[in-house]
């Protein structure tokens, strides 16, 4: 049989599902859900719409919770890439999770004024939420402004890397005898925030990983 190599602080989880906790994930009592709002980002390095259901099935299973507050999609492309016949189906994914009940808010990342115009164009379901990295850019930029608030959309900020899944960085996290690599499938940052308190009281990460 092969070996799996984590990482000191990761933890195996169903075939090749790593949590970021040394105790795994820190599932929410259904007497707290109420009084919690749950954020999930994923991370796709491919436009890969089964991804995101698989994520979200993910966090559900280890948060032991049934639904999610808000679903941010990190999507691998740049503006010139940034076309509906490849962004459109991950798109449909989220909006298929909301229609079942499963997400409340669908929200983006990174997205400047001309690709959250094209995106909204195209969509059923607009995005409730930006999620825009200020290390991109310090200030706002005004048009973006703009246009979030004259489509109703939340512009918030965030510290993530503009690459999270690094060529090679799933090699980092995880090995196996014999001299297989890997690459990541996808990766979720999860937090949940105490609604009365704006207190985040969970966080952490959730990484799908399969062999080159």
């Amino acid at each position: 049989s092969q070996t799996v190599s984590l990482h000191p602080g990761l933890v195996l989880k169903d075939g090749l599902t790593v949590v970021s906790h040394p105790n795994a994930v820190q599932q929410i009592s259904t007497e707290d859900r109420s009084t919690l709002a749950v954020t999930v980002k994923v991370f796709l390095p491919s436009l890969a719409p089964a991804s995101v259901k698989q994520a979200v099935d993910t966090v559900l299973a280890e948060l032991a919770v049934e639904t999610l507050d808000i679903l941010l999609l990190a999507l691998p492309v740049e503006s010139d890439d940034f076309v509906q016949e490849t962004v459109l189906p991950v798109w449909q994914a989220a909006e298929d999770l909301q229609s079942q009940g499963i997400v409340e808010q669908l929200g983006i990342a990174d997205l400047g004024r001309e690709d959250l115009n094209k995106l909204c164009a195209w969509v059923k379901v607009k995005p409730a939420v930006n999620h825009v990295n200020l290390a991109s850019c310090c200030v706002m930029p005004k048009d973006l402004v703009e246009y979030a608030k004259e489509n109703g959309i939340k512009l918030l900020t965030h510290p993530d890397p503009k690459v999270l899944l690094q060529p090679g960085s799933a090699d980092s996290c995880v090995s196996l005898e014999g001299g297989i690599s890997w690459n990541f499938g996808w990766v979720v940052r999860y937090n949940t925030l105490v609604k009365s308190r704006g207190i985040v009281k969970h966080k952490g990460y959730l990484a799908r990983f399969v062999s080159k």
